[in-house]
């Protein structure tokens, strides 16, 4: 007796709380974007605003880092890798917070295509952004390696070639934690 009641009851609380769980759904479910296909999305001018500001982005990004780094490399100190550090934490938050209305604030094309595989952005835009962060990126490197005093010759001169000071697994996890922030 105490069994066919007990599984009565527990009937009764399993359909209850699916009941409650399809009524949370249906009043709490949020309307799905329909999205533009690619030939409207195309044409409009709110992408290639996103696309440019990409690039921009990423230029001041890496002109900033890639300042930063360059200093580091002539002083060698614990302290200006560290400046290096905090400057690029405070680039990349700026940079977002001046940008992100417009694009998203991407300025990485991993965070591009991280966003493109959860479908959160188009492949269109997803490729664009790509493509306009390596412009931007090589843009920002090129103008601060050619605005060198005494031109690039002296700057490669100066700073050599280096082997990155961080290599391993402390780097892939802050890679990881740059692609997944912005979800």
């Amino acid at each position: 007796m105490t069994t066919e009641t007990f599984s009565k009851e527990l009937d009764a609380h399993i359909v209850t709380l699916l009941t409650r769980i399809s009524s949370f759904k249906e009043n709490n479910a949020e309307p799905v974007e329909k999205k533009a296909p690619m030939s409207i999305e195309a044409r409009s001018l709110e992408l290639w605003r996103a696309v440019a500001v990409e690039c921009f982005a990423t230029f001041l990004f890496s002109l900033v880092v890639s300042g930063a780094a360059a200093s580091s490399a002539v002083s060698g100190s614990g302290l200006s890798v560290l400046a290096t550090a905090v400057a690029s934490g405070f680039a990349i938050s700026a940079i977002c917070f001046i940008f992100g209305h417009i694009s998203g604030g991407h300025v990485n094309p991993a965070v591009s295509v991280s966003f493109a595989l959860c479908r959160r952005i188009s492949l269109l835009r997803a490729a664009l952004y790509v493509a306009a962060q390596c412009g931007g990126g090589i843009a920002g490197a090129a103008m601060l390696y050619g605005g060198e005093i005494g031109g690039p010759k002296r700057a490669a001169a100066r700073y050599g070639i280096q082997e990155s000071r961080v290599v391993g697994p402390p780097e892939a996890f802050s890679s990881l934690q740059n692609v997944l922030q912005p979800f």
